[in-house]
């Protein structure tokens, strides 16, 4: 087994990590289709992860009935001090980008309908070139006007704690309203996904 450096041969496969990643969430016994479907892979190539983790001691499986059942091995070291850490920190990213866009907004709280979150960040389909699409609802042209410097501070903020940039689509009401009876593109791919911060839900917004 690899001791020094270990992170470089986790971290170098990423088929290895998301099996991990899909583990430690669940933390539960899965077969070796289910967790091929669960993260989107082969099955064939899955297997052969798998097989590979087993023989690092990352994982456990154990023979019930005809399937072969997988878990992550928590009482591992290298899994409770090294990825575990990991893995928690990865997982509050997202939620602590939510408040900081709920912080930097917090002074126009008033000046504002509806926050979300709308394309790939959504669908958890983002790249690394991936901008964080996000809708911002004024309720006016004078608000909307005075959320634009908000959002110029916000996305600085970004940029320099997270490597990322945000994507702001400012609108009024009224804008989106019209937009929506117009059957604007854009429009309808927001109201079939988003995930709302802060405010009104899209639908009701424009209904």
């Amino acid at each position: 087994m690899k001791i020094h450096n270990k992170l470089d041969e986790l971290l170098k496969n990423s088929s290895k990590v998301k099996i991990l990643r899909f583990l430690f969430s669940e933390k539960d016994e899965h077969t070796g289709r289910a967790i091929a479907r669960a993260i989107n892979m082969s099955v064939s190539s899955t297997y052969e992860n798998l097989q590979n983790l087993k023989e690092e001691g990352l994982i456990s499986l154990r023979k019930k009935g005809n399937s072969i059942l997988y878990s992550i091995r928590l009482e591992n070291q290298i899994v409770r001090k090294l990825l575990n850490p990991l893995f928690k920190q990865e997982q509050s990213i997202f939620t602590d980008i939510i408040s900081l866009i709920k912080k930097s907004l917090s002074k126009n709280t008033l000046k504002i309908s509806s926050i979300a979150f709308f394309g790939s960040v959504v669908r958890k389909e983002e790249t690394v070139k991936s901008d964080i699409d996000l809708l911002v609802v004024a309720k006016n042209r004078q608000a909307k006007t005075e959320i634009t410097k908000a959002l110029d501070s916000l996305n600085q903020d970004i940029a320099k704690k997270y490597g990322a940039a945000i994507s702001p689509y400012l609108v009024t009401k009224e804008e989106l309203k019209n937009k929506y009876i117009s059957k604007k593109a854009i429009v309808k791919s927001i109201l079939e996904n988003n995930q709302l911060i802060l405010g009104e839900p899209i639908e009701r917004i424009i209904a």
